[in-house]
């Protein structure tokens, strides 16, 4: 939740966001994120006549109005499925590099037969040798949370 918000809407009312109010949003982002579900938090905030002239900054975040979530999901193709079982009756392994959640990926791998439980997360690629990598590509099945510049590392 973007620490950048002060108020919510709640139906027609703009209310303040309290700690707890943050709390059951984020529970509720986490509820969908548990379901392979993405999503983004909307927001909005009023900008003067001054403001409005110059480019849109990080320091023009406050204040905000948290407006709604909204939420997706990108079903993997039915083919995936087939594929991956093909892959496997032929001694092929997949690896799957993506930039999404850890959560999601594993949500995804259920949805395809494969075994969300050996993840590697790309933050950890900062801390890794080359060695420690090479192991690890060896040892895991999907990569998450990579940018394109961090695929590069595989």
């Amino acid at each position: 939740m973007p620490s950048v918000c002060s108020h919510m809407r709640l139906k027609e009312k703009i209310i303040s966001l309290t700690e707890e109010n943050r709390n059951n949003v984020m529970g509720l982002v986490n509820l969908y994120k548990e379901q392979g579900f993405r999503g983004l938090i909307l927001v909005t905030g009023e900008l003067s006549l001054d403001e409005v002239k110059h480019p849109f900054s990080v320091a023009d975040e406050k204040e905000m109005v948290l407006q709604g979530l909204l939420t997706f999901l990108d079903l993997p193709k039915v083919s995936a499925a087939m594929a991956i079982a093909a892959l496997r009756e032929n001694d092929v392994s997949a690896k799957v590099l993506n930039g999404d959640s850890p959560v999601i990926t594993a949500e995804i791998y259920r949805d395809v037969g494969l075994d969300p439980r050996n993840i590697f997360i790309s933050f950890d690629i900062e801390f890794a040798s080359d060695e420690n990598l090479s192991k690890e590509v060896e040892l895991r099945t999907a990569f998450c949370k990579l940018t394109p510049r961090k695929s590069h590392a595989f």
